[in-house]
């Protein structure tokens, strides 16, 4: 008998694993291109010990069929290319359908998943590479992937990995880097349930954490995109056609605790803050909206998010309300944002389009009543 050998499927697929799976960072950056790949503009991920115990990444993409989520998992299984001749003309981020075989091979994942045209979703369990479950489920439309226990089953491979925090700054590294080259997607890292990265999707945003190692022409190209586009004609807002393009360089502000910087929204009315709504735990699966009126009694009014039933009145609200008054006075209706941090308060923007436009607020007597602020004579009689 000669000594070469045909290895098995899952001794093959975990040496490929150390191919393309390195760290828990190369599983954050798979995934989330296969994300992009499938039309999100909303990518979350979320660790916990550097990735090496746990990735969950939750997008808002097409989703997977029912019937394509088994052969997901295995090797060379791909919806990007059909044949050779497809190589030439390829413009996904991936297309050799090696990323979900290899993470199964080395951990446990489960993979969850609805398109818009079905009404139920379909959860796949595999871990070491075997089909462990499988059952129809009630979900969102997307995709969410969670990896759990990376390297379990390989443990020189385990054994190489760094310790929590330098784990968890290659997962950084990662994500900033999809973050910048994708400045339309709503980009958002998770660590112990602290929000790390955070970017809106609108495409404005370049964050330096560190001046030595910044990429300057890859913010050049970020920018330089964004000065072509218009909110007047993307969205209807029309104020904004005579603005010209700026750049507005501004400190980072951290928070000085473990909690997330609350963000605080004055309605204002001819100079008057009549009513506010505080966005609290940003950049994370659980944001928060809460109404108040400029006495900080809790209004009834929802917005399609949870409540924190323990926020404090802030220790500088009277402060605040009269910043509200000093930059609204020139305006029949402006919403001014601002931030209580550091023993004092930050301006965040001043907007006429609260949330595009787009939003609601119910029940819907509130939202009849939120417009009778309005004093439309007032208006027509000053322009």
């Amino acid at each position: 008998m000669g000594n070469i050998v045909l290895l098995d499927d899952l001794t093959i697929n975990k040496i490929a694993a150390g191919e393309v799976i390195e760290r828990p960072a190369s599983v954050v950056k798979e995934l989330m291109e296969n994300s992009i790949d499938a039309g999100a503009t909303n990518i979350t991920a979320e660790i916990k010990n550097g990735g090496i115990t746990y990735i969950r990444i939750t997008d808002n993409g097409k989703g997977i069929l029912p019937d394509d989520m088994e052969i997901a998992f295995e090797r060379h299984a791909t919806s990007k290319i059909r044949s050779a001749k497809d190589l030439e003309t390829v413009k996904s981020m991936g297309f050799r359908g090696e990323a979900l075989a290899s993470i199964a091979a080395i951990a446990r994942v489960e993979l969850i998943s609805r398109t818009a045209d079905s009404e139920l979703g379909y959860k796949i369990v595999v871990e070491g590479g075997n089909i462990i479950s499988k059952e129809v489920i009630g979900c969102p439309k997307g995709t969410t992937i969670i990896v759990e226990n990376l390297f379990y089953n390989t443990p020189v491979r385990y054994k190489f990995l760094k310790k929590d925090f330098t784990e968890t700054g290659y997962v950084e590294d990662a994500v900033t880097r999809i973050a910048l080259v994708n400045p339309n997607i709503s980009v958002k890292l998770i660590n112990l349930g602290k929000n790390i990265i955070n970017t809106n999707g609108s495409g404005d945003i370049v964050i330096c954490k560190n001046k030595s190692n910044f990429n300057w022409e890859e913010a050049k190209i970020i920018l330089t995109k964004y000065s072509k586009r218009s909110f007047a004609t993307k969205t209807k807002e029309w104020a904004y056609y005579d603005v010209p393009f700026r750049i507005i360089g501004e400190r980072l502000i951290k928070s000085s605790d473990e909690n997330q910087i609350k963000d605080y929204k004055f309605f204002c009315f001819n100079g008057e803050p009549e009513f506010l709504f505080v966005a609290s735990d940003r950049g994370t699966e659980h944001l928060k909206f809460d109404f108040f009126d400029k006495k900080w009694n809790r209004l009834p009014i929802t917005n399609a998010h949870e409540h924190n039933m323990t926020l404090n009145k802030p220790q500088y609200f009277n402060e605040m309300l009269e910043i509200a008054r000093k930059l609204s006075k020139p305006f029949p209706h402006v919403r001014v944002d601002l931030y209580e941090e550091e023993n004092k308060v930050f301006f965040g923007e001043l907007t006429f389009y609260h949330f595009g436009g787009f939003t609601k607020f119910e029940p819907d007597e509130w939202d009849y009543k939120l417009g009778e602020y309005f004093d439309l004579k007032s208006i027509q009689k000053k322009h």
